[in-house]
């Protein structure tokens, strides 16, 4: 982990949880006092479903950690290769929450943040829809951070995955340019971008917005969702869209891309209209295929 964080390959936040992990679920307790060499797959399924049954998602950081640890073993000689006994660990497959707005609810949303009392804070909410950004980037996003150039702004910044750019449309410049002006119309200075779009605010407002829109369950990371499957109903490549937000895995992309309902809708209907036409069955002489 040290070797990492001095490469800058892992974030110093990412290094702390990992320790944390370690500390706390692998050793000393659980398989943390076997020898490396006597480590079996049992002891490892055994391991995870004790801990995946309290807390599913640090099962799994704990099975990623882990596999480091072997692999790392092995490449030093202290287990043969390809005996991991991480493997083939079978998980437990966790119920996904996020969302994706349909056009309905987006249109509410709209209407919400143009009465919303904070315009401050509104403008946050609108640059995470018209970005897909993370909701940390936003709150972090500074003037020096941006560069405008050929009537085109982006963002060269540290993010969860490392140093990332962040493109704007017009929609989402137009947002940001005003508290630009307001400060001193420049570029590349220290400042914040969103001024009111802190944490502190998310706290107070967030939930109170969510109320207003009717949508209780609607979380702030699904904005990023909707931005990404919007993209791909248009059209756009996985791996282009993945680039526009940060994804450094076109996988990741693809797990993001969930279908609205109005398009399931839409073909449901169709293909229902199209069986209906003919009750009788298929054409003579052929099969449906």
């Amino acid at each position: 982990l040290r070797r990492k964080e001095d490469r800058g390959d892992l974030k110093p936040k990412t290094i702390r949880n990992y320790q944390c992990l370690i500390t706390r679920y692998i050793t000393p307790k659980y398989i943390g006092n076997l020898a490396v060499r006597a480590v079996e797959y049992h002891d490892v399924q055994d391991w995870y479903d004790e801990i995946a049954q309290r807390t599913p998602g640090q099962g799994v950081q704990c099975l990623v950690v882990l596999k480091a640890i072997f692999n790392w073993a092995e490449r030093m000689g202290f287990r043969d290769r390809g005996t991991s006994p991480v493997f083939g660990i079978e998980t437990l497959k966790r119920v996904r929450h996020e969302r994706v707005l349909s056009r309905t609810e987006l249109a509410i949303l709209r209407e919400v943040l143009d009465e919303w009392p904070d315009q401050e804070f509104a403008d946050g909410i609108r640059v995470l829809l018209s970005t897909g950004m993370r909701r940390g980037e936003a709150v972090a996003l500074d003037c020096r951070h941006l560069t405008y150039l050929d009537g085109q702004a982006t963002a060269r910044m540290p993010t969860k995955t490392g140093y990332s750019t962040r493109y704007f449309s017009s929609v989402a410049f137009d947002v940001i340019k005003q508290y630009i002006i307001r400060r001193d119309g420049s570029f590349g200075k220290r400042g914040k971008v969103l001024p009111g779009f802190t944490n502190s605010a998310i706290v107070t407002q967030w939930g109170a917005l969510r109320k207003a829109t009717r949508l209780p369950h609607f979380r702030m990371h699904d904005l990023r969702h909707t931005f990404v499957t919007v993209a791909i109903e248009e059209g756009l490549p996985l791996a282009v869209v993945g680039a526009t937000v940060g994804h450094t895995n076109s996988t990741t992309t693809a797990l993001y891309s969930h279908l609205q309902d109005d398009p399931k809708l839409a073909v449901a209907e169709l293909v229902g209209q199209a069986l209906t036409k003919n009750k009788k069955g298929p054409p003579a002489g052929g099969d449906i295929p």
